[in-house]
Formats: C-alpha cells, structure tokens, sequence
C-alpha cells in the first residue's frame, strides 16, 4: 500500500459518509433482511459520493480505484445488514487496501473487537441512524506492521 495522506483518506470517508447518510432512508428497508449482503448499494452511493475521483470501477476487491490530490487509492467495500468484524477484517488484509464498511452499528461488542485489532487501522468511523436502526460507517487500512510482516 503506497503511501498515501491522512488528508486525502479523511475526504473520501466524509464525502462517502455525508453521502451515505444523506441517502439512510432506503437502508431502513434492507435492514429487515438478516445477514444480507449491500454492497451493490454501498458501490453506486459511494461512486455518487466521489463523482470525478473514482477513475475506474471494478467487479472485485479492490472495488473502487480514486485519485485524490495526488493520492491514488485502492478501496475494498464491504457492506453488510450485520456486523462481521472477521470478514471486515480478513477482506482488508487480504487485498491490503482501504477498506470502506458498512453495518449493523448496534452490535457494541463486534465493534469493539474489529476497533481494538492490532493488524488494522481505524482512519475514521461514525455510527448513525436511519429512524429506527444504528448503523456505522468505517474506513480501515493494514497496519504499517501487518504489511512489513505480509510484504509481497
């Protein structure tokens, strides 16, 4: 993973972010459905978000490739009506990219878990509602030691 700023991963998790929940009302109604995979969703209401940043678009991880300033960004995207923290995890390392998630953001514990991993790295979350249900919105990357340890 190239070096990439602070600043320009902060901007693309807060355009997605502000995106996402300017957009919550039809995420009340997949909520309904147990374990079910958004993702479809998250990619066409994060290529919204981003507009002439994403550069290309593809139909496996990484999912979206942005150009910010001068920073080009690989970015997985996971979104789920859960909370799978493994999963999260697992695709996120796998890829060794960013990774953009979204879930079921009462689940304390399963937040707790992926928040205190050592092998990845929270760039920022938020948790919000959509009139009945909590969800939280993530960017995580490899920590800087998980890709000394797991270098290609």
């Amino acid at each position: 993973m190239s070096r990439i700023s602070d600043h320009s991963r902060i901007d693309v998790f807060l355009l997605v972010s502000e995106h996402i929940k300017e957009n919550r009302k039809s995420l009340r109604y997949v909520k309904g459905f147990k374990n079910a995979g958004i993702e479809g969703w998250f990619k066409v209401e994060a290529i919204a978000a981003l507009q002439d940043y994403v550069k290309e678009v593809r139909n496996k991880s990484p999912d979206l490739i942005v150009q910010v300033h001068e920073d080009r960004m690989e970015i997985t995207l996971i979104a789920t009506t859960d909370f799978d923290p493994f999963n999260i995890k697992l695709r996120t390392l796998q890829h060794k990219t960013l990774c953009l998630f979204l879930g079921d953001g009462s689940q304390k514990e399963k937040i707790e878990e992926l928040l205190s991993d050592r092998e990845i790295v929270f760039v920022k979350h938020e948790t919000f509602g959509d009139n009945g249900n909590k969800w939280i919105i993530g960017m995580i990357k490899p920590s800087e030691e998980y890709l000394f340890h797991h270098q290609t």
